[in-house]
């Protein structure tokens, strides 16, 4: 059953969304066109602002949804309210990015306009640029910037557990940093509404599907041959374009760069379809990269080995810094984390194939148990997994509890949230970690 909170959280974005999208269907009706002036007075930008900003809250404020949901969950398993003024920071850190690119749009919109290149129903009118914007569309969905920013939009879980703040002031930057990510994943497409028509809202209807489906469609499995998918379309058709519009071409040969447009199109859909045959694959891979991406540090600074595999703890003199240590240990720890809770929300996710690797780690290296027990409150939804993983006796995670507890008496509300995990810990007969891992995303 769906608590009164997440629905509170859910039917405010509803609404959010709904009274966006009225007010653009209105100027739709109204038959908004931008004003054919010579330039533009500080009342046309402030509108074209105006509409912009609602055009990106109507578009983007469902995308941020599943974190706000999750940092609700995470306050109230800290014993907070759920419902505090930082759920609606981090909301509104994550509109401020977006209206801030609203800011940019419009003044692009503005340098459209003053060369003359903008239709008044703000589509631009030289086919050049056209295919030129949809090309680089196109090629920005393959870069690397492109898909590190996807990561991090559709891992909500392990954005918040890696970039958790405490206080207000921690939400609204949070909120700041996750829409900083949203901006770096959907800027590119928002530029084709100068194609086909800032005010086409079946266009803005698509790209807004597209943009959901990217991030959150089949709880993401699919989403970076997705990207590659649509990517090679839209590369095609605005290859086509530059080259109709340049009259490098005939007629018979854009007839075949069409056809052969087609065939890649078919070829695509192949390609989507083979992938939604194997999803494990793509979470073998990641479950991979979560346990492994150490490997290439280790090998460039071998002196970092024994602190990770041999038991060997720090001592004044090594050639490793303190800092270099705790600094591995840490990524270690989110990395592996991040794996714990992919497992406790997918599945498919092979968290057994890895369970050997994280429990070698933890047992062997004195820097990761000080940096977990130091750092134990930064482990919200994974912590208690890897206390579990981390010893060897049921009885030890539960004196690691005991101690963990006494060290938060200052913290109420991390010391009831320790306090709650003993309680389960021993009313359990089995602590396995995938359970456990389980238990803290859905108490």
């Amino acid at each position: 059953m769906i608590s009164r909170d997440r629905a509170i959280i859910a039917s405010c974005i509803i609404v959010i969304t709904a009274l966006a999208w009225m007010y653009l269907i209105h100027l739709s009706a109204q038959n908004m066109t931008m004003p054919m002036v010579a330039s533009w007075s500080a009342t046309d930008y402030f509108f074209t602002f105006a509409m912009w900003s609602v055009m990106m809250v109507g578009m983007m404020s469902a995308s941020a949804a599943p974190v706000l949901l999750l940092f609700s969950g995470m306050q109230k398993n800290r014993g907070g309210r759920t419902l505090d003024g930082t759920v609606l920071l981090l909301g509104l850190g994550y509109l401020i990015v977006w209206v801030g690119f609203s800011a940019f749009a419009a003044l692009a919109q503005l340098a459209l306009h003053n060369a003359a290149v903008l239709s008044p129903s703000m589509a631009t009118t030289s086919s050049i640029l056209g295919g030129v914007v949809l090309l680089l569309a196109g090629v920005y969905q393959l870069t690397p910037v492109k898909h590190a920013c996807l990561r991090q939009c559709q891992s909500p879980l392990g954005f918040l557990m890696s970039n958790w703040r405490e206080g207000r002031k921690g939400a609204l930057v949070m909120g700041l940093e996750h829409g900083k990510y949203c901006l770096g994943c959907c800027w590119a497409l928002m530029w084709v509404l100068f194609v086909v028509g800032v005010m086409n809202l079946a266009w803005v209807a698509a790209l807004m599907a597209f943009i959901l489906i990217e991030k959150f469609g089949r709880s993401g499995v699919y989403v970076a041959r997705l990207n590659l998918d649509i990517s090679i379309p839209v590369l095609t058709i605005a290859a086509t374009l530059l080259v109709v519009v340049t009259g490098l071409l005939n007629f018979s040969v854009f007839v075949r760069q069409l056809r052969a447009s087609r065939e890649q199109l078919e070829t695509a859909r192949r390609l989507l379809e083979n992938a939604r045959q194997g999803p494990e694959i793509l979470l073998v891979q990641r479950a991979m990269s979560e346990t492994s991406d150490h490997l290439k540090i280790m090998i460039e600074k071998p002196y970092l080995r024994p602190y990770f595999y041999d038991g060997k703890a720090w001592t004044s003199g090594d050639t490793a810094s303190p800092d270099e240590v705790k600094a591995m240990a840490e990524l270690l720890l989110n990395n592996f984390a991040s794996a714990i809770i992919h497992s406790a929300a997918f599945p498919q996710y092979p968290v057994r194939s890895v369970e050997q690797t994280i429990r070698f780690h933890l047992r062997n290296s004195p820097a990761m148990r000080e940096f977990l027990i130091e750092g134990f409150e930064r482990f919200q939804l994974a912590g208690l997994p890897l206390l579990v993983l981390k010893n060897e006796t049921k009885e030890a995670t539960e004196q690691d509890l005991k101690t963990l507890i006494t060290a938060a008496a200052d913290d109420p509300r991390e010391k009831a949230r320790r306090e709650s995990l003993l309680a389960h810990l021993r009313a359990i007969a089995d602590a396995d970690p995938l359970e456990l891992a389980k238990y803290t995303l859905h108490p």
